[in-house]
Protein backbone atom coordinates (compact mmCIF):
# COMPACT_ATOMS: atom_id res chain seq x y z
CA UNK A 1 0.00 0.00 0.00
CA UNK A 2 1.41 3.39 -0.89
CA UNK A 3 1.74 6.25 1.60
CA UNK A 4 -1.11 8.26 0.07
CA UNK A 5 -3.54 5.36 0.27
CA UNK A 6 -2.45 4.66 3.85
CA UNK A 7 -3.10 8.28 4.81
CA UNK A 8 -6.50 8.29 3.11
CA UNK A 9 -7.46 5.06 4.87
CA UNK A 10 -6.42 6.47 8.24
CA UNK A 11 -8.32 9.71 7.57
CA UNK A 12 -11.43 7.78 6.54
CA UNK A 13 -11.26 5.61 9.65
CA UNK A 14 -10.79 8.60 11.98
CA UNK A 15 -13.65 10.45 10.27
CA UNK A 16 -15.94 7.40 10.51
CA UNK A 17 -15.13 7.17 14.23
CA UNK A 18 -15.95 10.90 14.52
CA UNK A 19 -12.61 11.29 16.30
CA UNK A 20 -11.57 14.92 15.78
CA UNK A 21 -8.23 14.41 17.55
CA UNK A 22 -7.22 11.55 15.25
CA UNK A 23 -8.29 13.58 12.21
CA UNK A 24 -6.27 16.61 13.34
CA UNK A 25 -3.21 14.50 14.12
CA UNK A 26 -3.04 13.39 10.48
CA UNK A 27 -2.17 16.97 9.52
CA UNK A 28 1.23 18.62 9.79
CA UNK A 29 1.56 20.78 12.92
CA UNK A 30 0.91 23.88 10.79
CA UNK A 31 -1.49 22.14 8.39
CA UNK A 32 -4.48 23.92 6.86
CA UNK A 33 -7.98 22.49 6.59
CA UNK A 34 -10.75 24.13 4.57
CA UNK A 35 -14.22 22.91 5.54
CA UNK A 36 -16.63 22.60 2.65
CA UNK A 37 -19.49 21.96 5.08
CA UNK A 38 -20.09 22.51 8.75
CA UNK A 39 -20.74 25.44 11.02
CA UNK A 40 -19.33 27.97 8.54
CA UNK A 41 -18.99 26.57 5.01
CA UNK A 42 -15.58 27.42 3.69
CA UNK A 43 -14.17 27.98 7.18
CA UNK A 44 -10.36 27.68 7.34
CA UNK A 45 -8.48 26.14 10.27
CA UNK A 46 -4.70 26.44 10.62
CA UNK A 47 -2.78 24.09 12.92
CA UNK A 48 -3.82 20.89 14.64
CA UNK A 49 -5.56 22.59 17.57
CA UNK A 50 -7.74 24.70 15.26
CA UNK A 51 -8.39 21.74 12.94
CA UNK A 52 -9.47 19.59 15.89
CA UNK A 53 -11.83 22.34 17.09
CA UNK A 54 -13.37 22.84 13.64
CA UNK A 55 -13.78 19.12 12.95
CA UNK A 56 -15.30 18.56 16.42
CA UNK A 57 -17.80 21.36 15.72
CA UNK A 58 -18.66 19.77 12.38
CA UNK A 59 -19.21 16.40 14.06
CA UNK A 60 -21.43 18.02 16.72
CA UNK A 61 -23.47 19.84 14.08
CA UNK A 62 -23.91 16.65 12.10
CA UNK A 63 -24.70 14.47 15.14
CA UNK A 64 -26.83 11.54 14.05
CA UNK A 65 -25.79 11.81 10.41
CA UNK A 66 -23.97 8.96 8.73
CA UNK A 67 -21.07 9.28 6.34
CA UNK A 68 -20.04 6.85 3.67
CA UNK A 69 -16.82 6.51 1.74
CA UNK A 70 -16.00 4.43 -1.28
CA UNK A 71 -13.11 3.84 -3.59
CA UNK A 72 -12.94 6.18 -6.57
CA UNK A 73 -14.14 4.83 -9.88
CA UNK A 74 -11.30 4.63 -12.38
CA UNK A 75 -12.26 5.28 -15.99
Amino acid sequence: MDDNQNLLDRFSAAWSEKNAEKVANLFAPDGVYFASIGPEPGHKAVGRVAIKKLVAAMFAQDAGAQSQTSAPIMM
